[in-house]
């Protein structure tokens, strides 16, 4: 609504009336054109270039809960495909079902890829392995005293440092991982690249991760079958964390509600994937190769639909 002043002698582009002192006004701010108000409301917006005063619809992601175009079809926070929103026309009986199937198709449309990841991390284990007993191994590489090496092993506190330093590397690339398995839950393309994308997340990532486990740990002290109903409760979290930007508290609250509100399958998901992974170290640890990508897939895709499902 505008001050008269400097429109007196404008005319309403709708009716065609005078502009009269004490009678409100609009402009219009896509034409200019001067409207009564009642006009303006009456006909919606502007009748002399039909702009619109009503905003455009919105709609919530049922990803990231982030708003978008009502039309929308990809969201533009989070890339996700809106176009079949997930867990339609799922019962609670079907999420289990819907979300190893989404495993396997992670898996098996990139299975170089997982392959390619187990390689590497069972490179990184050997590399680290290494270092430790290079750097903190015998005297009998260190004739001469001298060296960095040797240094670094003289240090106080060098072997905690180094643990510290293998600890963030190994967050670092499991922000990654969950990225990729991330992406393929979502129906994204995932390269092996994303593995080492994981700085934006790691601080948030690192406290989730250090929450999570204390109150597990403490959980299993008080009694075993507790700190198993804390890890099932905090299942989500790294994928929330990482995948739909919550920070480490806001991840475990959301978990726990998510897995309060649908009890039934996520315990029946937890067991099938424990399960699987048990198959897979059983087969000399190869099997992990696919069971990993599955649950781990699985597992973000389950975390997807029930966001999607959730008021809250």
């Amino acid at each position: 609504m505008e001050k008269m002043a400097g429109y007196l002698s404008d005319s309403c582009a709708h009716c065609r009336g005078a502009v009269e002192p004490g009678k409100p006004i609009v402009v219009c701010p896509s034409c200019g054109a001067v409207l009564h108000e009642g006009c303006w409301r009456g006909h919606g917006g502007c009748s002399s270039c039909g702009w619109r005063e009503s905003p455009e619809p919105t709609k919530r992601c049922p990803y990231c809960r982030e708003l978008i175009h009502g039309e929308a079809v990809i969201c533009k926070h989070c890339r996700s495909s809106l176009q079949a929103a997930p867990g339609s026309g799922q019962g609670q009986e079907g999420l289990v079902a819907a979300a190893l199937r989404a495993g396997w198709r992670g898996f098996t449309s990139r299975a170089g890829l997982h392959v390619g990841i187990f390689l590497f991390g069972v490179a990184m284990v050997l590399l680290a392995a290494l270092l430790a007993y290079g750097l903190f191994g015998s005297y009998r590489y260190y004739p001469l005293r001298r060296g960095v090496g040797y240094f670094l092993r003289m240090a106080p506190g060098s072997a905690l440092l180094f643990g510290l330093g293998v600890y963030l590397a190994l967050q670092w690339l499991l922000v990654g991982l969950v990225k990729i398995h991330s992406a393929l839950a979502a129906g994204q393309p995932a390269t092996f690249g994303q593995l080492f994308s994981g700085g934006d997340r790691l601080l948030p990532f690192v406290g989730a991760s250090l929450f999570t486990g204390l109150l597990a740990d403490l959980a299993w002290d008080l009694w075993p079958g507790v700190g198993i109903a804390v890890m099932i409760f905090l299942v989500f979290v790294p994928y929330l964390v990482v995948a739909h930007g919550l920070g480490p508290l806001r991840a475990m609250n959301v978990s726990v509600q998510l897995v309060l509100n649908n009890f039934g399958s996520v315990l029946g998901f937890v067991v099938v994937g424990a399960v699987l992974i048990a198959v897979g170290v059983f087969l000399a640890g190869l099997g992990t190769i696919v069971t990993g990508p599955i649950v781990g897939i699985g597992t973000a895709h389950l975390c997807r639909n029930l966001l999607a499902r959730w008021d809250g």
